[in-house]
């Protein structure tokens, strides 16, 4: 059996940033869940507003709970953090965020600097649709769609088993659908109206 890992779990959305730590192993023949794991337990976990003043208040926010996570936890295997932002997910980057100040912004290779464990940094609605895939409502399915309700819309996809990204790292974006013809602007700044947003009516 394989030995059991501790990994920090961070989300980073547009009201709060919630952190982790989660323990759990790879069992092999013997998994309960499609990804050959058995199904993690949460360790400890909080909570802290996101500080939205500046992209450097934001990370300095984002760090100090990585860093009081890590203390909680001890020795660490690894860091996993989903952002409300499109993600370069290959080079671990924040490309932009509407509810985020955050742009342009290398976070795994400063989560890993720092912190000196491998990273993974993923859209939130990504990983939120294969943490389900993995070990909730989707586990043991191939494909799946998951809808993310919170400051924005959001969306992850799951394709023949895998996490579908799209080419832009965007295609999850299920907030960017439009609902109403004749509605306003996308809050967002992408070039569709009347787009699904929390406050809209569900559609008929």
């Amino acid at each position: 059996m394989e030995p059991e890992r501790t990994v920090i779990g961070l989300d980073v959305g547009g009201t709060k940033v919630a952190a982790a730590v989660v323990r759990g192993r790879t069992t092999g023949a013997e998994a309960r869940t499609s990804t050959g794991g058995e199904t993690p337990r949460i360790v400890s976990s909080f909570a802290a507003p996101t500080d939205k003043s500046s992209a450097q208040a934001c990370l300095d926010g984002l760090m100090a709970c990585v860093a009081r996570a890590v203390a909680e936890a001890g020795a660490v295997d690894a860091i996993g953090v989903g952002t409300a932002s499109m993600v370069d997910y290959a080079a671990g980057r924040i490309v932009r965020s509407v509810n985020l100040p955050l742009s342009d912004v290398p976070l795994r290779e400063l989560l890993a600097t720092r912190f000196g464990v491998p990273v993974a940094v993923d859209n939130d609605a990504t990983a939120a649709c294969l943490a389900e895939h993995a070990c909730g409502a989707g586990a043991g399915t191939r494909d799946m769609l998951m809808l993310t309700l919170g400051t924005g819309v959001g969306g992850g996809i799951i394709c023949d088993g895998h996490p579908y990204r799209g080419h832009s790292g965007s295609a999850g974006e299920l907030g960017h659908v439009m609902i109403d013809l004749d509605g306003p602007k996308c809050p967002a700044g992408c070039p569709t109206a009347g787009v699904w947003r929390p406050t809209s009516p569900a559609p008929p």
